[in-house]
């Protein structure tokens, strides 16, 4: 994924797989505290099954902390963790 005008945007590597990565700015938030926020907005998040261009799926969760920061992420579907989470507001 790459930030382009303050937007993600995936990069899509032998147009089969997704690549996930997530930037945080720790001179703004630590990663401590962002995976705080992002566990806080995927608590009661929104999940939505999305079909990639290979014919796989991933989950996509989207939430709101406490503080009000709305947060997207992406389940491993094999492991069952968020491999990839950021703030979109």
């Amino acid at each position: 994924m790459q930030i382009v005008d303050g937007k993600e945007d995936y990069v899509w590597l032998n147009m089969e797989e997704p690549y996930f990565k997530t930037v945080i700015d720790t001179s703004k938030i630590s990663i401590e505290d962002a995976e705080k926020l992002a566990k806080q907005a995927f608590s009661n998040s929104n999940i939505e099954l999305i079909k990639n261009k290979n014919n796989s799926y991933s989950l996509r969760l989207n939430g709101v902390s406490n503080d009000g920061i709305e947060f997207e992420g992406w389940i491993d579907m094999d492991k069952w963790e968020v491999n990839s989470f950021y703030p979109i507001n």
